[in-house]
């Protein structure tokens, strides 16, 4: 599992403790944040794992789609990159990415030409991906919800798993929000601003750098404040919207 490669991914921590505690994944098979994410560490985890989770930032580029990406720490792994791997035994590959379903035909999910696909064309039985860029704490909710009924129910099929979470999601109230996950995104959302802090405080004072850093802390700060989670707890439906849980997509065997 890979969960977040850069530092503007504030729910990562959030998903990654969730489904690692469901699925009783180890650290070992485990990569988070900017230290770890490398491509070398990505790749040689993808060519051990039978069921891979990703959580990150992934492009589509509508000029040239082999050039489409997973952003990990130290640069792009692209699309023309993952058509030469060879990943036979891996059975579930879950890009909880933006764009990696999304692709240049009508018909978005048949497009060889998609980061979904292209982990069909090399080995994989199942791919999960997305259609759009997705917003992050709705992306993690709907992974959490997919693993939950995968233990729960391990009779349903996968894309039937999916378009559970999917629903659980839609439905889920905000007050539910609350009391089934409040406690725990407040502590991620905490170890995640505490990072940012960290790493600013570790860059010289008076560079591009520092100054960057602490810019990018104090917007995060401002933005996952307790007014934003009283907000979204507040409302009756946050997420009936299907812009947050209609981009998820299944393809392969099932």
């Amino acid at each position: 599992m890979v969960a977040g490669a850069s530092r503007d991914v504030p729910f990562a921590n959030f998903q990654g403790s969730e489904i690692a505690r469901l699925c009783q994944i180890p650290t070992t098979a485990q990569l988070s944040g900017v230290a770890q994410t490398t491509k070398t560490a990505y790749k040689q985890l993808l060519h051990q794992a039978n069921i891979f989770h990703a959580y990150h930032h992934a492009n589509f580029d509508f000029s040239e789609p082999l050039n489409a990406s997973l952003t990990v720490a130290d640069g792009d792994i692209l699309l023309a990159q993952i058509l030469t791997w060879r990943l036979p035994h891996l059975s579930d590959i879950f890009l909880s990415c933006c764009e990696t379903g999304l692709g240049l035909s009508k018909k978005l999910t048949d497009d060889i030409f998609t980061l979904s696909s292209g982990f069909l064309c090399v080995g994989a039985r199942n791919v999960f991906g997305t259609l759009w860029s997705v917003a992050q704490l709705s992306a993690a909710l709907v992974c959490i919800f997919y693993y939950r009924d995968r233990i729960e129910n391990p009779h349903h099929r996968k894309a039937q798993s999916l378009q559970i979470a999917q629903h659980q999601l839609r439905d889920m109230t905000g007050e539910q929000l609350d009391r089934d996950f409040g406690d725990a995104l407040q502590d991620s959302v905490q170890d995640y601003l505490e990072e940012l802090r960290d790493y600013a405080l570790s860059l010289p004072k008076g560079t591009v750098e520092h100054a960057a850093a602490e810019q990018n802390y104090l917007k995060a700060k401002e933005q996952l404040s307790q007014e934003y989670f009283a907000q979204l707890y507040n409302q009756a439906l946050p997420y009936e919207n299907p812009t947050y849980w209609a981009a998820f997509t299944c393809q392969g065997l099932g």
